[in-house]
């Protein structure tokens, strides 16, 4: 992604932290990403990335309450494709029978290496969160490989080129950010299963054609959009079909549980790496 992005930032005694991490998150537009960087002694300091700088004052006003410690500062970062630059400097991920590189790398091409160009979207296979989904995706295809199977919020589409190597007869991508669909489209593309992956602009379920269901749904969002998702996840999801959870942070994971399981969700499996847990989840 580039273009405009801002980080807001605000210092907290530790015990404030989280409770003000979940208050950035709950801010709408919501951020990209939210962050706590501890210190050994003294205040921690919490950041939020947004594309569309906020509000010094009224972020301020929104988050009094939560952490009255003085006010949030904004700083806009330089336009600059931060995406590309970043997965210049990184190498090759493997998780599960997967392995994800840049295209900057040299790498075989076979069904389980996943070649991501350094496009403006977010999703080069480095975070935790993705690393877990693709923990998951392995996990079940090793069982019973989805056939219809749905990467809502996609970013660079590497989940649905990863579902479809492992053998789905049809994956839908679809993301609130045509930047990120136009980079799955390219990125399907360029790892030669255009065929099965299609891409799609959806703010969460609403492009998604009615009455689709799938065996699979891939989720990698935050916390709170997976809480206000839960119904349409499961009016979405075949019966005994699987969905997978992740952004969320450790402390976030058993609110995230409670919801999905009033709404028939079990959870079947966990996988969890650093303070970001990814589940796998059963629709009865």
């Amino acid at each position: 992604m580039s273009g405009n992005l801002s980080i807001a930032r605000l210092r907290v005694p530790a015990g404030l932290a989280p409770a003000l991490a979940d208050a950035f998150e709950a801010q709408e537009p919501a951020p990209l990403a939210v962050t706590m960087i501890p210190a050994d002694e003294g205040p921690w300091t919490v950041e939020a990335l947004f594309v569309t700088p906020p509000d010094p004052a009224a972020l301020t006003a929104a988050l009094d309450g939560v952490a009255a410690a003085g006010a949030v500062e904004v700083e806009a970062l330089p336009d600059r494709d931060w995406v590309a630059e970043s997965l210049r400097g990184l190498g090759a991920v493997r998780a599960g029978r997967f392995r994800v590189v840049g295209g900057h790398l040299a790498a075989p091409r076979n069904w389980s290496t996943l070649r991501l160009e350094a496009g403006p979207a977010f999703g080069s296979g480095h975070h935790e969160t993705t690393q877990g989904c693709l923990r998951a995706l392995d996990w079940l295809g090793r069982r019973d490989v989805p056939q219809r199977v749905l990467d809502l919020g996609c970013g660079s589409g590497v989940l649905a080129l990863a579902a479809a190597r492992l053998g789905a007869h049809a994956v839908l991508a679809s993301d609130i950010d045509p930047i990120a669909v136009r980079t799955a489209a390219a990125n399907a593309q360029s790892n030669r299963v255009a065929g099965t992956v299609r891409t799609l602009q959806s703010v969460g379920f609403d492009a998604i054609p009615p009455g689709a269901r799938f065996d699979l749904i891939l989720a990698n969002i935050l916390a709170e959009p997976l809480k206000v998702l839960a119904p349409a996840m499961r009016d979405r999801t075949a019966t005994d079909g699987r969905v997978v959870l992740s952004g969320l942070l450790t402390r976030q994971e058993a609110a995230v549980r409670a919801v999905y399981r009033a709404h028939g969700f079990a959870v079947v499996r966990r996988f969890v790496l650093g303070q970001w847990p990814t589940l796998v989840l059963r629709r009865s």
